[in-house]
């Protein structure tokens, strides 16, 4: 991992290579896998969106 990009009159510089300019933790990532069971659920009392309504 890298140093925290330092700002300069507000903004972050951009990446000098390519990509993104992030790392990422391939040891975190593979310790806390994705899991979407229940990320788009709709929020109890909330509005359905017509194009969920069946």
């Amino acid at each position: 991992m890298g140093d925290f990009p330092q700002q300069k009159n507000g903004f972050l510089p951009l990446p000098e290579g390519t990509g993104l300019g992030i790392a990422i933790d391939a040891d975190w990532v593979s310790q806390n896998p994705w899991n979407d069971v229940g990320i788009w659920a709709s929020t109890p009392g909330a509005i359905t969106p017509r194009h969920q309504v069946a």
